[in-house]
């Protein structure tokens, strides 16, 4: 599948706080009924993918703005949208990361049993700190 540029979508670099909670909201009809089951239209799934080729600088401008409960959410959205839906696999630039590491810096993690869910959701090694080197 081939993207195509839509001059309809929004063109900012900094992923969109108000878009971003819809797909944190999505996350758990991702993982509990699958992906015909999203209510994300195709041009916020088309946002949200691209939001996947930003570097974690640009993240950070948008993560500190979002409930720790959002955050976790996003997490699970992109680590299993990268396992079901086109145009978000990401490896080690996966969203996830970047939240995860945040979190891990601002001493907020959630407990072990919600890590070893969202990395058993994924065949994603850098999930959920990136590469160790």
């Amino acid at each position: 599948m081939i993207d195509q540029w839509d001059p309809s979508l929004p063109t900012t670099n900094f992923p969109d706080s108000a878009l971003l909670q819809r797909i944190a909201e999505q996350s758990k009809v991702l993982r509990l009924q699958g992906k015909d089951a999203l209510t994300l239209t195709a041009e916020e799934l088309q946002q949200g993918a691209s939001w996947i080729q930003q570097s974690e600088e640009i993240w950070l401008n948008t993560i500190p703005t979002l409930s720790d409960d959002t955050l976790i959410d996003l997490a699970f959205f992109y680590t299993q949208a990268e396992m079901t839906l086109s145009g978000f696999q990401a490896k080690a630039k996966n969203p996830a990361i970047w939240i995860f590491r945040y979190l891990r810096q601002m001493k907020r993690l959630p407990d072990k049993a919600i890590i070893r869910e969202l990395k058993a959701l994924t065949d994603n090694r850098f999930i959920p700190y990136g590469s160790v080197l």
